[in-house]
């Protein structure tokens, strides 16, 4: 029998264990990296459990010994109130250490940018402080869920905006019609902390006309709703007039009379845009509002819709257009 001296591979052989490695590299590779990324995120939640109880640490100690010189600057929140405690205090004290980055071997997360935020939830009439605790972490790669570290670090109250009722409707049924609800968001470096106020007083007499305010308070911050009661014993309806572009009556221009004039914009117009466009003119300064909150989703205040509107604004092309055409009418 003749023996093969046949050394290496084939070129098919050779093609075989690439196409193994592959689909071994397709398997393994996500597997290491979704094992690595889930390593990475359980050692931030622990890092966050830490600073979380470190804060409680020397919370605990200021309530109990109370000499220390950190108790002098961060001493424990009163019923309502709250305190920021940054982790670089905690670690220069000795309740935490330098928070290692997983995500960067050798590096640590920012002590300066990373923080704990402490509430007192207990009411005027408990005798013990009630503390809840919420972790801010700021590192390389990870920054923690419902934290703003950067675009509005303030303290606030986020609530609603003002609005107007008629005389004699039924304040609940207002709220209820225009989707105003009454609480008001705690905002704590500015982040949401999970915690909402109702405003002194909760509800407003409409049989009487004015304007009432609703007091909100947390902790040291504070904010006001004002609420205008409209007097609708003598209603009237304001004058709308539908209006020429560049043309007069009576020797005034079109526009700058009635109560409200309103405008078109559509290309066959001698003033056109590209589009269906328009515009209101008022003389009143309420109208002027409610016409800008019905334009822009019913929104007067980012995220709250007082009125059910629309998106009506007039983009800046056609604005564009129109601003030049408009230096041509006579």
């Amino acid at each position: 029998m003749k023996k093969s001296n046949r050394k290496g591979f084939t070129l098919i052989e050779l093609i075989a264990v690439v196409v193994i490695l592959g689909v071994i590299a397709l398997i393994a590779v996500p597997a290491v990296t979704y094992y690595l990324s889930g390593a990475q995120n359980d050692a931030y939640k622990i890092a966050e459990q830490n600073l979380a109880e470190a804060a409680y640490n020397m919370f605990a100690d200021c309530a109990g010994v109370g000499d220390l010189a950190v108790c002098d600057q961060y001493s424990v929140p009163d019923s309502g109130g709250y305190v920021t405690v940054p982790a670089s205090v905690l670690i220069a004290n000795g309740y935490l250490d330098s928070i290692a980055d997983p995500a960067r071997q050798g590096s640590y997360c920012d002590e300066n940018n990373s923080f704990a935020i402490i509430m007192n939830d207990a009411t005027e009439t408990d005798f013990n402080a009630k503390l809840s605790y919420k972790a801010c972490l700021s590192c390389s790669k990870y920054q923690s869920t419902d934290c703003n570290f950067e675009s509005n670090p303030t303290d606030r109250i986020d609530n609603p905006a003002d609005f107007t009722v008629n005389q004699c409707e039924n304040f609940e049924d207002h709220l209820t019609t225009y989707g105003i609800d009454l609480r008001a968001q705690v905002i704590l470096h500015g982040e949401s902390v999970e915690r909402y106020v109702m405003p002194s007083p909760s509800t407003v007499d409409t049989t009487q006309t004015g304007t009432f305010n609703l007091n909100y308070a947390y902790g040291g911050l504070t904010a006001i709703t004002r609420v205008t009661v409209k007097d609708i014993s003598k209603p009237t309806s304001p004058v709308v007039t539908m209006t020429a572009n560049g043309a007069s009556y009576d020797g005034k221009m079109t526009g700058t009379f009635g109560d409200i004039g309103c405008f078109s914009f559509y290309p066959s117009k001698n003033l056109g845009a590209f589009g269906d466009a328009g515009a209101v003119v008022v003389n009143d300064a309420e109208l002027a509002r409610q016409f800008k909150i019905h334009r822009n989703y019913g929104s007067e205040k980012r995220y709250h819709n007082t009125v059910i509107g629309a998106n009506s604004r007039l983009d800046e092309l056609q604005a564009g257009l129109l601003r030049v055409n408009l230096s041509h009418i006579a």
